[in-house]
């Protein structure tokens, strides 16, 4: 199972929130960015709403990365310069 959580995504700014029930008690989750030019995409968890975002990786060319499963996560377009955006999660 997958989540789309940006798509053509041309700007900063951050994601909705996708929530650990997505996961099915996954320890481990696949994030994955497609980036058509310049842009800097963080993969973001917290383990509740009273918790600061920490960042699990950042992505500055498309791939894909293994990362740690948290009760909510979302990306975070945080530099862009050209180009779109795309970003899941899939667990």
């Amino acid at each position: 199972m997958y989540e789309v959580l940006l798509s053509g995504v041309d700007e900063t700014g951050a994601s909705a929130v996708l929530y650990a029930q997505h996961f099915r008690q996954r320890q481990f989750v696949v994030a994955q960015v497609d980036i058509t030019d310049t842009a800097t995409v963080q993969v973001q968890g917290r383990i509740g709403p009273d918790f600061d975002w920490v960042i699990l990786y950042e992505f500055t060319a498309s791939g894909a990365q293994q990362v740690t499963a948290m009760s909510q996560m979302r990306f975070e377009v945080t530099a862009y310069t050209g180009g779109t955006v795309d970003a899941g999660l899939a667990g």
